[in-house]
């Protein structure tokens, strides 16, 4: 049987059409990345990546949300320093209307232009019980490669779904917690990009749905790889004596 959906009335009376001819809803994604550990007190302990395919495996909790990174509030890009780091990376956006919007597929690449590097991490998969997997597992978890990208498919399964404390591994401030990059010692700046296999919502359009990558700037399109934002996401800088070092040793270097 079709979905039927209220799609508005008449002299008093509720029209009741067939849900494919009432307009698509546009919604919002955001995907930002934060350097704070946002394991809340009495949260699970998140393993390590799996080796082979990237993979955090972590079962669904209740009860004790995960802290709120502080980038959700003060819209900074984080800059990880140039001896190395770890980025967590988030997902928030609207709650849907009147149902929970449902990303099914995030197909996101990190761009570095610079000397730093992906040179570890992985994503998360929620995986028990059953009903609470997120993504299939034939998803491509490892952020690790060139390009280094993630591809989180949802065919049949929970996705990145905003309310975002459904299975525990997100806060009450509507953000999901996706995964985590470690960083190799370098200098440059970070940018989401949109991968071939796009972004996508479940029951939505590529084409209305916005995607917004870190903070500041104007939404890319799910579709078309290599879409991005104009500012950077994330940045990796050397401390101030970092520099002073640096700009003796090309002093000296020059003296010789």
């Amino acid at each position: 049987m079709a979905s039927r959906k209220r799609c508005g009335s008449v002299a008093g009376f509720v029209l009741v059409i067939e849900a494919a001819s009432c307009p698509a809803y546009a919604a919002d994604l955001r995907l930002f990345f934060s350097l704070d550990d946002a394991m809340g007190d009495g949260h699970p302990i998140m393993p390590g990546p799996s080796a082979e395919n990237g993979v955090i495996e972590v079962p669904a909790c209740s009860g004790v949300p995960m802290h709120t990174p502080s980038e959700l509030h003060t819209h900074a890009i984080p800059d990880g320093g140039a001896g190395g780091s770890r980025l967590y990376f988030w997902g928030t956006g609207e709650l849907g209307d009147p149902d929970p919007n449902i990303w099914n597929g995030i197909g996101i690449r990190f761009a570095i232009e610079g000397t730093a590097q992906v040179v570890g991490g992985g994503s998360l998969n929620v995986i028990s019980p059953p009903s609470s997997l997120r993504w299939d597992t034939a998803s491509d978890f490892d952020p690790r490669g060139t390009p280094s990208r993630v591809n989180l498919i949802a065919t049949t399964r929970v996705g990145l779904q905003l309310p975002a404390f459904v299975d525990g591994w997100g806060n009450n401030d509507n953000a999901v917690f996706l995964g985590y990059l470690e960083i190799g010692p370098g200098m440059g700046s970070m940018y989401f990009e949109v991968d071939e296999a796009g972004i996508s919502r479940r029951n939505g359009n590529q084409e209305s749905d916005r995607v917004f990558f870190g903070w500041g700037d104007d939404p890319v399109s799910g579709r078309g790889a290599g879409r991005r934002s104009a500012l950077p996401d994330a940045v990796f800088t050397p401390e101030p004596a970092g520099v002073f070092v640096l700009t003796c040793g090309l002093l000296a270097f020059a003296r010789r």
